[in-house]
């Protein structure tokens, strides 16, 4: 990432305006020109976004862009070239407007450097591009690791003659990693190259590509071929009313697999293994339907899954219940004195709050802000040193976004492991961010926060826990 206070740059429009007719209600226009730190040259379509008037624009092919309507002031400034875009990141700046007569400059990465960083300082050609992507499976919300991943092309046969010279195949093979992201460094630029991913029982339909960037991306999906797994189908309702619930997880903790029903309830999950399969399904305001279910192969399974609504117990019911024992796991660990603890006495004076609100202060913890209200908790500490490609970041705990995340707002990041009742919400390897505003103080029984791994009880401490671990204990009926 790149952190630096902008300057107004040498170009000025030249146009004298009066004091009066700057102070406008409406703000000036912010313009300014992207070009790349190495050497000054303009890069077009790239976005500009001002972070806390949520205010942007697109460079034109001169690299110029003008945002209208902007207060002078200091803003936060994400710039995304095309190539940044494709490795889901983004430069992060500092702007001081204090001139709407200036132009100002933005620096980013140029491709070159981002390319040396992301194939392990491989020079390539200005007639050569990266491709990046993911390969994920159909029907699952994971990654697929270790699947082999091809990029083909043709080229024309120098040494043929006739006015129709032959075509000869060229081929570029690589590996995804274990969080499912790939790179193929070196593939022609204007170019149409097809990208398969291949496993041992799935292959993935082929993707035609025309390079136009230095970097571009090709998320993947590989469809499963195997015959022995299940399929589980059905919907989830409201008992005694049948009325649908929209949004509830079933979740197959064993397998790593989550799904979520839609608005008529309905869900379906596919590529079960055969063979009994323990499953939770879960929403907030419902009790847990926490059970096994037995699959076969080549079978379709269909379930109707009742939830009964949580009926909430008044804080003296809460604490003649955290003496009796439900809840020992968290009376030991505040008794130790390790990590930070909140029951239900101290968060009934904080009604109809949201989760990071009630958390935001606790030491270590850090809150990274979405589009939508969206909120993910992360650990407050810096980057690590000297990453700049997306595979540094991972090695190091840091989740790296894909595009689509990224247009949610998710950032880079340490994000910390979420438990609830028990369960890890955020499996994975770099930790993926867990939204957690959909909980509020009403449905929480107690909280706990552990900054580091020194702090955090065995039951939760795992390779990935150096985040921080946030265990909540929801509420529930007797």
């Amino acid at each position: 990432m790149v952190s630096r206070m902008l300057k107004p740059g040498s170009l000025v429009t030249g146009i004298a305006l009066s004091c009066c007719a700057v102070a406008t209600a409406l703000g000036q226009a912010i313009s300014g020109v992207v070009v790349d730190s190495a050497h000054g040259t303009p890069i077009a379509n790239a976005r500009v976004d001002l972070v806390g008037p949520m205010l942007s624009a697109t460079t034109d092919a001169r690299g110029r862009f003008s945002i209208p309507h902007v207060s002078l002031g200091t803003y936060r400034v994400e710039t995304r070239t095309p190539e940044l875009e494709a490795l889901g990141a983004s430069s992060q700046s500092t702007l001081a407007f204090t001139n709407p007569n200036a132009t100002y400059q933005i620096r980013v990465p140029d491709a070159t450097q981002l390319i040396s960083s992301l194939c392990a300082g491989r020079p390539l050609s200005s007639g050569e591009t990266a491709i990046v992507g993911r390969v994920y499976s159909r029907g699952d919300t994971l990654p697929v690791a270790g699947a082999r991943v091809f990029a083909e092309w043709t080229v024309a046969d120098s040494a043929a003659k006739g006015s129709a010279p032959a075509r000869i195949a060229r081929k570029l093979e690589g590996k995804a990693s274990r969080d499912g992201s790939f790179r193929l460094c070196g593939t022609p630029s204007n170019t149409t190259v097809t990208v398969t991913a291949l496993t041992a029982s799935a292959s993935s339909d082929p993707k035609p590509l025309f390079a136009s960037s230095r970097i571009v991306r090709a998320d993947l999906i590989v469809n499963r071929v195997v015959s022995t797994t299940a399929k589980l189908t059905g919907r989830v309702l409201v008992d005694p009313t049948k009325a649908p619930i929209e949004g509830a997880e079933i979740y197959f903790p064993e397998l790593s697999k989550v799904g979520r029903s839609v608005a008529t309830g309905e869900f379906q999950l596919a590529d079960i293994p055969a063979g009994p399969q323990h499953i939770i399904v879960r929403h907030i305001g419902y009790g847990v339907l926490d059970t096994t279910l037995t699959f076969q192969p080549n079978t379709v399974v269909d379930h109707q899954i009742f939830l009964s609504r949580v009926n909430l117990l008044d804080s003296v019911i809460v604490r003649d219940r955290l003496r009796a024992g439900e809840l020992a796991d968290f009376d030991t660990n505040r008794r130790l004195g390790l990590g930070h603890f909140m029951d239900r006495v101290e968060l009934a004076t904080m009604p109809d709050a949201k989760l990071s609100r009630v958390v935001a202060q606790w030491p270590g913890m850090g809150l990274v802000f979405g589009s939508g209200g969206r909120v993910w908790i992360a650990a407050r500490r810096r980057p690590p040193p000297a990453c700049t490609g997306s595979s540094c970041y991972a090695a190091n705990g840091w989740y790296v976004p894909d595009v689509s995340e990224a247009m949610l707002g998710v950032k880079v990041a340490c994000y910390s492991q979420i438990y609830i009742n028990g369960t890890l919400m955020n499996r994975g390897n770099p930790t993926p961010p867990f939204e957690v505003d959909e909980l509020y103080t009403e449905q929480i029984e107690a909280l706990e926060w552990y900054a580091g791994p020194s702090e955090t009880p065995g039951r939760y401490a795992n390779r990935n826990s150096g985040c921080g671990v946030l265990v909540v204990h929801t509420r529930r009926s007797r």
